[in-house]
């Protein structure tokens, strides 16, 4: 539903004129509304349209997520399908359709049509190489064998042009993502050339090993929709060497810390994001308050306690002292915006519990006392610091449970939350840098703006601290 739509809608339900209309909402005359019903309104008047709707009507709760729509409509217009999957992809709202059938391609060695969990349910070992795949509806088992221990997933992407294509994409391998055992990547080629046959086709090539320690190679050709057919190899590694991939002809998408454990591989974790933030314009989704919020010498006391009793990370500390600090400073002093959205309730469990969604592992809570410091220092910011931006989400049950970031001109940034910063137990990130992704990702924060929240809760807090 577009804006003239709405307002059409508004005035039959509520039996009124164009001009009785501008009356209640304080217009000097009907024009504007006919303005508007025209589709001839910029951003700003349509805007100060919904605040006057919005004060001056009682709207339903059905109306005013129409007014919504047909605000985002009129703001982004060819772009909305785009930014409506990037929403979806956010929340983890994806379509589940049935998971194809595979069969074998020889007769004599047909069997009973089975599903790729009914298939290798019983392997003691997968290796898998994944061709492409954006529309199969595979991945709901392919999740499960990753999280059974046994199977390792290697995912050659194809770039495609098509952002829909792009998003939906990733709408479907989200979950399995941050898998340890799941690694994509992106298939480098010559944008005058592209890439045909394997390549530009859905397959999948499983090598097995059973139970028995045999090892054979099969591959699935995804032929047409809720179908694969199963070709078996004569030997293991023939369907691998038809791919003809290298390395060199992959660039990776996603970066895991397994064996990174010490206070040194952290300094140089957290500077990577430091020189990533500095004068950056950010996005940022995440249930509540992040590392970088928190005043160098509120951090130093949580992790006094650790800093006694471990003298590797007593050592590091200077350094991880100096870039924290560079990333609070860069923070709130940076003349690039920065817009954040957060959970309400995540915000008062922090407040409740002094412990954040991804709490480092070695700090102990915040205090009473601190917790008020670090939220009245974002109120304070809210109201003093043209640059930075905070929301909070009145649903919480619309986004995964990760941490996105938005670096403008880099890639969103997908994290698993209760990670705890621990490098040494498999925390790994994944980096999207389709441009037209990144673009429409920017217009999709599913935020309802509560700035005030932050002091309200740092008040209340005060009576904990006292």
């Amino acid at each position: 539903m577009n804006i003239a739509e709405f307002v059409d809608r508004l005035l039959e339900s509520r039996g009124l004129s164009e001009a009785q209309l501008a009356e209640l909402l304080g217009y000097r005359s009907k024009t504007s509304i006919a303005r508007i019903r025209r589709l001839e309104s910029g951003e700003q008047s349509l805007n100060a349209f919904a605040h006057r709707l919005r004060r001056s009507l009682k709207l339903s709760s059905e109306e005013d997520r129409a007014l919504s729509d047909a605000i985002d409509c009129m703001h982004w217009q060819e772009d909305l399908p785009a930014v409506q999957r990037i929403a979806g992809f956010l929340s983890g709202d994806v379509e589940d359709p049935p998971e194809p059938v595979l069969q074998e391609l020889l007769p004599c060695r047909t069997e009973a049509a089975v599903t790729l969990s009914e298939r290798y349910a019983d392997a003691a070992q997968l290796d898998i190489a994944l061709v492409n795949c954006h529309h199969v509806p595979i991945y709901r088992s392919l999740l499960q064998l990753l999280r059974c221990g046994h199977a390792q997933v290697r995912h050659y992407l194809l770039p495609r042009h098509d952002t829909s294509d792009t998003i939906e994409m990733f709408r479907r391998v989200a979950d399995m993502a941050l898998e340890p055992g799941y690694q994509p990547c992106s298939i480098s080629i010559d944008p005058a050339v592209g890439h045909h046959g394997l390549l530009a086709s859905d397959i999948m090539i499983v090598t097995l090993r059973d139970a028995a320690g045999s090892h054979r190679e099969e591959m699935i050709i995804f032929d047409r929709p809720g179908h694969g057919t199963i070709l078996a190899g004569a030997r293991p590694g023939d369907f691998r060497r038809l791919l003809s991939l290298s390395e060199l002809d992959c660039t990776l998408l996603k970066r895991s810390f397994e064996g990174a454990a010490s206070p040194q591989d952290y300094a140089r974790f957290i500077l990577e994001f430091a020189d990533l933030e500095q004068n950056r314009t950010i996005y940022r989704l995440r249930p509540d308050v992040c590392i970088d919020w928190i005043a160098p010498d509120i951090l130093r006391a949580a992790l006094e306690p650790v800093l006694c009793d471990d003298p590797e990370l007593r050592q590091a500390m200077p350094e991880l002292q100096r870039i924290h600090a560079r990333r609070y400073r860069n923070n709130f002093k940076k003349h690039q915006p920065s817009y954040s959205v957060l959970r309400q309730s995540a915000l008062w469990r922090f407040a409740e519990t002094g412990c954040s969604a991804d709490h480092f592992w070695a700090m102990r809570p915040f205090t009473p006392r601190e917790r008020v410091r670090i939220l009245s220092e974002l109120h304070r910011q809210l109201r003093t610091n043209p640059y930075f931006h905070l929301h909070l989400l009145r649903d919480n049950h619309l986004l995964r449970d990760r941490e996105f970031i938005l670096y403008e001109g880099v890639g969103l940034l997908i994290t698993d939350m209760h990670a705890h910063y621990d490098l040494a137990h498999g925390h790994s990130e994944i980096m999207i840098s389709h441009p037209e992704f990144l673009r429409c990702s920017r217009n999709t924060a599913p935020a309802c703006s509560s700035e005030a929240a932050c002091w309200r809760t740092a008040r209340r807090m005060r009576c904990f601290s006292r």
